[in-house]
C-alpha cells in the first residue's frame, strides 16, 4: 500500500496549528521587553540613543549662539535562528500528525517559545552591538556601580545572602541614580526558584508595611510584584564565573531590553526518504534580543547556599 500523500492543505493546516499553539504558549519575558517589529537583514538598528546634554549657565551676554553636540549611540539587534524537528518513527496518519493537540504541534511550539525566552534571557548580561553600522566588535555588559554584591547589607557586618529586600531597594536606587524614571518605566526582575523562595519567605516574616506592598500567589508560594517590580521565574539565569553557587539576577526596566522577530514562523511537514519515508515535521524562526543601555540593567548577586 502506498504512503498517504502530503498535500498543500495538510501543510497549511500544520502551519496554522503550530502558529496558534505558539501564540498560546506563555512567554516569560516578552511582556517585559520593548517589542521591535519589521526587522530584516543580517542585523537591524533597534534605536538611536540620544545622551543627555547640559545647558550653559551664565553665558556671556551678546556671545555666540551655542552648538552643543549630541551624544548619540546606535544599538543593533542581530538575528538568531531557532528551529525544531522530530521524526515520527511509527506510521501515523497525516491528519493525526498535524492535529492541534498532537505532539508534533504542541511539543514543537513549546520548544520554540522556550527558545525565544532563552534568547531574551541571554541578552541581560550578554554582549551588545553598538556603532554607526553595527560592524564593531560586540561590547560586554558594563555598568560601573551597577552591581549589588552577594554580601550586601544596608548596615552591619557584610554576609553572603540570597535575594533580600535591602538588595532590591539598593537595585532600585541604582536605577534611579542612572536617571531612570521608575514612575514611567516598568521595573522587572528575573529569578530562579531559589531566589523566589528567599523573597517569599522574607516577606512572610518582615514588617506589615512591606507585606502590604507585595502581590502574592500563595497557592504557588510566589511573589508576583513588590515595590513596583514584577518578578519572572526563569531557571536558566547565569552564575558568576568560577562561583557556581552565586547567581546573577537581572533587575531591569522595560525600555532597557528589546526583542523582535526577523521572520515569520515557518513550518514544513514531509516524508524523510532517509528514514523509511516517515513523517518529519519541522519549524523555524529567526529572532533577536538586546540591551539598549547597560545603565538600565542592574546585576544583583545572590548566594544559593
Amino acid at each position: 500500500m502506498a504512503f498517504e500523500a502530503i498535500t498543500a492543505a495538510h501543510r497549511l493546516a500544520y502551519k496554522e496549528n503550530v502558529q496558534l499553539a505558539v501564540q498560546q504558549k506563555r512567554s516569560r519575558f516578552e511582556n517585559y521587553f520593548t517589542y521591535q517589529g519589521n526587522l530584516t537583514g543580517r542585523q537591524m538598528r533597534v534605536l538611536e540613543l540620544i545622551g543627555t546634554t547640559e545647558a550653559r549657565v551664565a553665558a556671556e551676554r551678546g556671545g555666540d549662539t551655542p552648538h552643543i553636540e549630541p551624544r548619540i549611540e546606535d544599538v543593533w539587534l542581530r538575528p538568531r535562528r531557532l528551529d525544531w524537528g522530530r521524526l515520527i518513527e511509527k506510521e501515523d496518519t497525516i491528519k493525526a500528525a498535524i492535529d492541534y493537540s498532537s505532539i508534533s504541534v504542541q511539543d514543537g511550539a513549546a520548544a520554540i517559545a522556550r527558545g525565544r525566552d532563552r534568547i531574551m534571557a541571554a541578552a541581560f548580561f550578554g554582549p551588545r552591538i553598538v556603532g554607526q553600522d553595527g560592524s564593531q566588535a560586540p561590547e560586554a555588559y558594563n555598568n560601573p556601580g551597577g552591581n549589588v554584591p552577594v554580601n550586601y547589607v544596608k548596615t552591619g557586618t557584610a554576609v553572603n545572602s540570597g535575594l533580600t529586600i535591602p538588595k532590591l531597594i539598593r537595585g532600585l536606587s541604582i536605577l534611579s541614580g542612572n536617571e531612570v524614571d521608575l514612575e514611567q518605566d516598568k521595573a522587572c526582575c528575573a529569578v530562579t526558584n531559589i531566589q523566589m523562595e528567599d523573597l517569599y519567605n522574607s516577606l512572610q516574616f518582615t514588617s506589615k508595611d512591606f507585606r502590604d506592598q507585595a502581590v502574592f500567589d500563595d497557592k504557588e508560594r510566589t511573589v508576583l510584584s513588590f515595590m513596583g517590580i514584577d518578578f519572572i521565574r526563569w531557571q536558566g539565569l547565569p552564575t558568576v564565573t568560577n562561583q557556581p553557587t552565586q547567581r546573577r539576577i537581572p533587575l531591569w526596566t522595560k525600555s532597557g531590553m528589546h526583542y523582535g522577530p526577523f521572520s515569520d514562523l515557518e513550518t514544513q511537514i514531509e516524508r524523510n526518504p532517509n528514514k523509511n519515508y516517515r513523517l518529519h515535521p519541522y519549524m523555524e524562526i529567526w529572532c533577536g534580543a538586546t540591551r539598549s543601555e547597560d545603565a538600565k540593567v542592574v546585576e544583583i548577586i545572590c548566594s544559593e547556599v
